[in-house]
């Protein structure tokens, strides 16, 4: 079944699911009461953090903990269930830095493949803060602040390299955020 561990039983009747063919995927199916599992991609935010001055850009190191242990990477995580993308970038940001960011709008969105059971689609924020002082927290184990004409460390994911990349080429590419369709 599409290479992916699906549930056996209903979640909402318990009943043993069966498999049904739909739009040309075959599914976990309920007959009883028409549940079908979809195993959907998972939203998640990361932002490219500048200092007031746009010319420093902030990375974390993972935690040995985490999923790329010792790899640099953008900071971010999961967007929650009753969170919005920008709350979600926020909170991310504070959970793994404190710090506390001003978002300027949206850089991209991308589809990463990790593996079978965990399929993100990520949408990069560009985020300022006016303090460069941040301690490492939650999966994050060093934090630290490069110069954009830096050469950057090895870092955990290729989307990471392709948006920062993008960004050093084309600072402006910046769609505005209205808060309002969060």
């Amino acid at each position: 079944m599409d290479n992916y561990n699906y549930y056996k039983f209903c979640p909402y009747c318990g009943i043993p699911l069966g498999k049904k063919n739909m739009a040309g995927r075959v599914r976990g199916f309920c007959e009883k009461c028409s549940f079908a599992y979809y195993l959907n991609p998972t939203p998640a935010v990361v932002t490219i953090v500048l200092n007031t001055g746009k010319d420093r850009i902030f990375l974390a190191r993972r935690s040995k903990h985490s999923f790329n242990p010792d790899k640099w990477c953008l900071p971010g995580g999961f967007i929650e269930y009753n969170e919005n993308f920008l709350e979600a970038g926020k909170r991310e940001i504070l959970e793994e830095t404190n710090l506390n960011v001003e978002i300027e709008g949206i850089l991209n969105i991308t589809s990463n493949f990790f593996n079978p059971q965990l399929h993100p689609i990520v949408v990069t924020l560009l985020g300022v803060s006016s303090d460069m002082d941040c301690t490492p927290d939650d999966d994050v184990a060093e934090l630290k602040w490069y110069k954009l004409d830096q050469k950057l460390p090895a870092l955990a994911f290729e989307a990471d390299e392709f948006i920062i990349s993008r960004f050093k080429k084309n600072p402006g590419l910046v769609l505005p955020v209205d808060k309002r369709f969060a």
